[in-house]
C-alpha cells in the first residue's frame, strides 16, 4: 500500500507542479492537497514539509497571506524536526514574504533575519542573495533607503562571484535609482 501511495503522491505532485508553471492555482491547490494527505499517511515527513512549503507558496501568489503563513509555519516545523536547514530557510523566506505582504514589519524582519543567517551559515550564496534581496524590500518599504542600497550592494557582490549577469545588472539598476 505505501508503495502505491508513495507513486500516488509523487505524480500528484508532479501534476500540482504543472498546474503551478501553468498558472492554474486553484487545480494545483486541490492536486498538491491530495498529495499532502498522502504524505501524511504514508508518514513521508520530508516530502510533506515540501508540499506545505509549495501551497505556502501558492497561496502567497494569491495574496491569500493568512493560509500562506499556516502552510509556511506548518512547514517550518517539520523541517525543524527533520533538522533540514535548506527547508527552515525557505519556510523563513515564505514567512517573511508574507508577514511583509501583510504590514506586519516586525515579524517580517525577524525572518528575513533569521534566513539570511542560515543561508550564511549553508555558505549558500543564492539563497543569501534572496534573502538580502528580500531584506533590500522591506527596507525600501519602511523608508530606510540607505539600509537598502548598502544591502543592495552586498547582494551585487554576490552576483558578481555567481557570474548572474541578469541580475546584477538589475540590481546596478536599483541602486542607481535608490
Amino acid at each position: 500500500m505505501d508503495n502505491i501511495a508513495k507513486i500516488q503522491a509523487d505524480d500528484l505532485i508532479h501534476q500540482g507542479l504543472e498546474f503551478y508553471q501553468n498558472h492554474q492555482f486553484s487545480q494545483a491547490l486541490q492536486t498538491l492537497q491530495q498529495a499532502l494527505d498522502l504524505y501524511r499517511v504514508i508518514g513521508d515527513r520530508e516530502w510533506e514539509s515540501n508540499t506545505l512549503g509549495t501551497l505556502g507558496i501558492i497561496y502567497y501568489q494569491l495574496q491569500d497571506y493568512p493560509n500562506a503563513i499556516a502552510y509556511s509555519q506548518q512547514n517550518l516545523i517539520i523541517a525543524r524536526q527533520l533538522e533540514d536547514q535548506w527547508g527552515k530557510t525557505q519556510a523563513w523566506i515564505n514567512l517573511s514574504n508574507a508577514y511583509q505582504a501583510q504590514g506586519n514589519y516586525g515579524q517580517a524582519l525577524e525572518y528575513h533575519q533569521q534566513s539570511l543567517k542560515r543561508a550564511k551559515e549553508m555558505a549558500d550564496r543564492e539563497c543569501e542573495e534572496q534573502a538580502l534581496t528580500n531584506l533590500v524590500n522591506l527596507y525600501l518599504a519602511l523608508g530606510e533607503f540607505e539600509k537598502a542600497v548598502e544591502l543592495h550592494q552586498a547582494c551585487l557582490k554576490i552576483l558578481r562571484t555567481l557570474n548572474d549577469r541578469q541580475h546584477e545588472g538589475e540590481t546596478l539598476s536599483n541602486i542607481m535609482s535608490g
